[in-house]
């Protein structure tokens, strides 16, 4: 059917239908699209439709369709939403050069400090973390210092930096639960990624998320008319973090508008550390809505990218108004270079100062 779908020739007629179906679809079931009306009303939001619509009859293809669609669903919010064009270009590098470029990587600065760069903490990179841990396990327990480096972290699972909690944070974190926003559509997104979990996940490595997911669904398929239910009881948790590993004595974490999401999550819970110290300017806030899942849209055959699910840290503590802040703001002079900074850090955690 998607093939089909996908092959229609496009008119204004069939892509104004589709944007109104894809509004009434993203208000139905996008786990912040009541939040997002409350706080900036129902008038706004229309405006937006009427304009897209106008903007809509000048359009001649599906990819300027998607643009279109993509700058009204941005009225809701910046992140963690978006269309996917069909027959999207790939990136110019190869997809094992991607790997390779995003994978954790370490480096010795000196006798007393390392630094660790993180630059996805999407599934693929959960194994090679570990394995960099276990690799220079010597050198890390040895450096009293570390420098861990999240300035372009583009999220994806917590899961992923699991195997360094122990490394950087002392007995319990509170953790904050999610609430999942319980249609029809997004159970039917959430089996669709359970089933991709289990086909391309190694059997010892899916138990975690594939577990959980399963007692979400479980969960929704009891509400399934747009209310918001949880799996934990209550909306935060005092969760054990149980090493085996000393651990270093001082750890800056540089951050930026480049880290997203699951980067963000991690933030928030190694900060909880005394030891543990955010450096640098604000995150990019893209965390209060997560756990995406695609909807075909049904003129084009595009996919609406949505969340599912909202921190139950709201209303209290957004992240997306302003992202996570830093401990010490550090802001990038426009004449330094980005290890420069990597370089100040050092000095001040071996005694010296942050001064260019």
């Amino acid at each position: 059917m998607d093939t089909d779908l996908a092959e229609a020739p496009f008119c204004f007629k069939l892509a104004a239908r589709e944007l109104n179906y894809l509004d009434h679809f993203f208000r139905l079931n996008d786990a912040g699209a009541i939040s997002h009306l409350q706080q900036r009303g129902e008038a706004c939001f229309e405006q937006s439709l009427q304009r897209t619509m106008g903007a809509l009859r000048a359009a001649g293809s599906w990819r300027e369709c998607a643009e279109l669609y993509s700058e009204h669903l941005q009225q809701y919010r910046r992140n963690h939403l978006g269309i996917e064009p069909l027959h999207a270009e790939p990136p110019p590098e190869s997809h094992n050069n991607e790997c390779r470029s995003l994978a954790p990587s370490f480096e010795q600065l000196s006798t007393s400090c390392v630094l660790l760069r993180l630059q996805s903490f999407e599934p693929q990179y959960a194994q090679p973390l570990q394995q960099l841990l276990e690799q220079h396990r010597h050198s890390l327990e040895a450096s009293p210092h570390w420098i861990i480096d999240m300035r372009h972290n583009e999220g994806g699972s917590d899961w992923s930096y699991a195997s360094l909690l122990p490394w950087l944070v002392r007995r319990e974190v509170v953790s904050i639960g999610v609430q999942w926003r319980a249609t029809r559509a997004n159970i039917d997104g959430l089996q669709r990624l359970l089933a991709e979990i289990n086909a391309h996940s190694e059997p010892h490595s899916a138990g975690d998320a594939a577990d959980y997911i399963g007692e979400v669904i479980a969960a929704m398929q009891g509400q399934p008319g747009g209310e918001f239910v949880s799996t934990w009881p209550e909306p935060y948790s005092l969760n054990q973090i149980e090493s085996e590993v000393p651990g270093p004595r001082q750890v800056a974490i540089l951050i930026g508008p480049h880290c997203y999401s699951a980067g963000e999550q991690f933030l928030l819970t190694v900060r909880q550390s005394f030891k543990v110290k955010l450096i640098g300017q604000p995150t990019a806030g893209a965390l209060d809505y997560s756990n995406l899942v695609s909807h075909t849209l049904p003129e084009s055959g595009m996919k609406l990218w949505y969340a599912t699910s909202r921190s139950a840290r709201l209303p209290h503590y957004p992240v997306d108004s302003c992202g996570v802040l830093p401990d010490i703001y550090l802001p990038l002079s426009t004449t330094e270079a980005k290890h420069d900074q990597i370089l100040r850090v050092q000095r001040w955690l071996e005694g010296g100062s942050l001064a260019l």
